[in-house]
C-alpha cells in the first residue's frame, strides 16, 4: 500500500511542479509540503480537496494511491447521466409539442366562427355567437413557451457541462 506523502510526492513530480510551486498553490510552506511528503505529518481535509483539484484525481485515488478509478464506479455514476438528458430531451419535446398546440387553439379561436357555434331557435339562428376570446388562452400560451424555453436551457446547460 502506497502512504500519503509517496503519493503526493509522485503526483506532484508528475505534474513537473517543485515542492515550492506546490507550497505556493496551497498556500503553506515548502517544509509543509516536505513533511506531507516523507509522511511526517498529513494534509487537512481542505488541503486534501485542493491537492485533490490541483493534481486533477479524485479525493479518494489521493489518499489511497489509487490511479485507475473503479470501472464499476464510472459506469454507475454515467448510468444517471444517460437517464437524464434523455429525460430533458423528452421534456424539450413534449414541452415544444405543447407550444405548438396551444399556439394552434389560439389561431383557431381567433378565426370567425363557423355556423355550428351560432345558437338558434327551432327555426333559425340568431345573432349569439358561442365562441371563447384567444386572449383568455393567451396565459397558457406564455407558460407554455416559458417551459419550452426553460427546458431547452437546461438541456443546453448539461451539455455544454458534458463536454467540459
Amino acid at each position: 500500500m502506497i502512504h500519503l506523502g509517496d503519493n503526493i510526492q509522485m503526483l506532484r513530480r508528475r505534474q513537473g511542479l517543485s515542492q515550492e510551486q506546490l507550497a505556493e498553490k496551497l498556500d503553506v510552506t515548502r517544509q509543509t509540503i516536505s513533511k506531507w511528503e516523507l509522511n511526517q505529518s498529513a494534509p487537512d481535509l481542505t488541503y486534501l480537496c485542493k491537492l485533490s483539484e490541483i493534481f486533477g484525481i479524485s479525493l479518494d485515488a489521493l489518499v489511497k494511491g489509487e490511479e485507475e478509478p473503479d470501472k464499476n464506479m464510472v459506469q454507475a455514476i454515467a448510468r444517471p447521466r444517460k437517464k437524464v438528458k434523455w429525460l430533458l430531451i423528452i421534456m424539450a419535446v413534449v414541452s415544444f409539442l405543447l407550444l405548438i398546440l396551444s399556439g394552434y387553439v389560439i389561431y383557431q379561436l381567433n378565426q370567425s366562427p363557423a355556423i355550428e357555434n351560432i345558437i338558434g331557435g327551432a327555426d333559425r339562428p340568431t345573432d349569439i355567437w358561442v365562441t371563447s376570446t384567444w386572449d383568455s388562452y393567451l396565459p397558457l400560451f406564455v407558460v407554455t413557451g416559458v417551459l419550452c424555453l426553460g427546458t431547452v436551457a437546461l438541456l443546453w446547460k448539461y451539455l455544454k457541462h458534458r463536454r467540459k
